[in-house]
């Protein structure tokens, strides 16, 4: 269903250490929160011996297939532990933000080194990058919070509101092959919601272009 209502959305919730299903449960795509893995490693496991196996379905008899979509939420600072503030933040919180830089470049790395065959499909990934400490509140009332900005890379810095990070999440794993493969960072507030392209198209599209 390629609409963005959540409603039509349907969501299994692991932690890294659950019974996580062989094949993502043949889920078509994996929501990683970077926040959530203490060691890259870990996650490199789960991903490889749990999320991306091929299984049956005992009660089918059918092969399960696995994800090919890995969609990583993590933040923004990453790329720039070598400058202020983020240093500062590196270090106070025991170098987090390298960890997180390490679990997207996990993320990264299965997509690119995957050998595909018939087996083991093209793959594609989505690294999304919000403000770590805070988010906007979403008070439509508020003329001082700040529009919407999406763009490649980590140079973003300032927060957004968790509708605003919902929606843009979703496009990237519906509707916007300009997510596809990239690293982005967001900010501000989508104040009509991007993901109501059916309206106009090119709104989101504009959104997600360099």
């Amino acid at each position: 269903d390629n609409s963005t209502n959540n409603n039509n959305i349907e969501l299994d919730v692991y932690s890294p250490t659950s019974n996580i299903p062989l094949g993502g449960n043949g889920a078509p795509c994996v929501v990683i929160f970077a926040t959530s893995f203490a060691q890259p490693s870990t996650l490199k496991k789960v991903l490889e011996e749990r999320i991306l196996r091929r299984s049956m379905d005992v009660s089918t008899g059918r092969m399960v297939v696995p994800p090919t979509q890995l969609v990583c939420i993590s933040t923004v600072g990453t790329e720039r532990t070598t400058k202020l503030p983020y240093s500062m933040k590196n270090f106070m919180s025991g170098g987090s933000y390298e960890t997180r830089r390490q679990i997207e470049e996990v993320v990264m790395g299965i997509v690119q080194n995957r050998i595909v065959d018939e087996q083991h499909p093209a793959m594609d990934y989505t690294i999304l990058k919000l403000n770590g400490d805070k988010f906007l509140p979403h008070d439509s009332s508020s003329s001082s919070i700040p529009s919407l900005q999406i763009r490649p890379g980590d140079i973003l810095d300032d927060p957004t509101t968790i509708d605003t990070a919902i929606d843009v999440t979703i496009q990237a794993i519906m509707k916007q092959p300009f997510a596809r493969n990239a690293t982005f960072c967001i900010s501000g507030r989508s104040n009509e919601g991007i993901s109501n392209s059916e309206k106009d198209p090119s709104v989101a599209q504009n959104y997600w272009q360099e």
